[in-house]
């Protein structure tokens, strides 16, 4: 990769990042909460079980009927919102860990075009026409809805794509690992 791409790709996540976050919500909604309660309860209690609502499990715990995966990419949002609420101690604590984990899908989204983009490139797309598919994307599709959300469907398609990119990866090295990371 040339220094002039690498540039190029760095003002590209900083762009895409900034109109991400400007056009967020702010808030968890919708599973997203369910996703946001498993993730306190990992970090607090370190297991998967909540309180409240959910499916009865072992020993009568309350557990809900979704993967853990999205709820393990949220702790270091929640741990991020933590550790800003202690300077901010006059705003409600909830309130800036909610707020910091509602940014996952910016970041997510971010990295999907990225993705995007880079299996472009592999398939031999010209610089101009991966950026012209990643505008494609971002500014045509339900990237920018889903950008403002808690679900988890950015992650979902985040991990097919990553997986689709490595199989194609390992096809064109023939590298072991890249079967491994497909199956990540």
């Amino acid at each position: 990769m040339k220094k002039q791409e690498r540039a190029l790709i760095i003002s590209l996540i900083i762009f895409l990042l900034s109109f991400y976050l400007l056009l967020m919500d702010g808030g968890v909604g919708g599973d997203g909460i369910s996703y946001y309660k498993v993730a306190q309860s990992i970090i607090f209690n370190r297991a998967l079980y909540v309180d409240g609502e959910g499916i009865p499990g072992i020993g009568g715990k309350m557990y809900l009927p979704y993967g853990i995966a999205y709820s393990i990419v949220m702790i270091p949002f929640y741990l991020w919102g933590l550790f800003v609420s202690k300077f901010l101690p006059f705003i409600n604590q909830e309130r800036i860990v909610m707020f910091s984990v509602s940014t996952i899908n910016s970041f997510i989204s971010t990295f999907l075009a990225l993705a995007l983009y880079s299996f472009s490139r592999k398939l031999g797309s010209s610089i101009r026409n991966a950026m012209i598919i990643v505008a494609v994307y971002v500014f045509t599709t339900m990237s920018w809805s889903y950008a403002k959300t808690t679900f988890c469907e950015p992650l979902n398609s985040l991990f097919i794509l990553s997986g689709v990119l490595s199989l194609y990866n390992y096809r064109l090295e023939q590298k072991k690992p890249k079967l491994f990371f497909a199956g990540v």
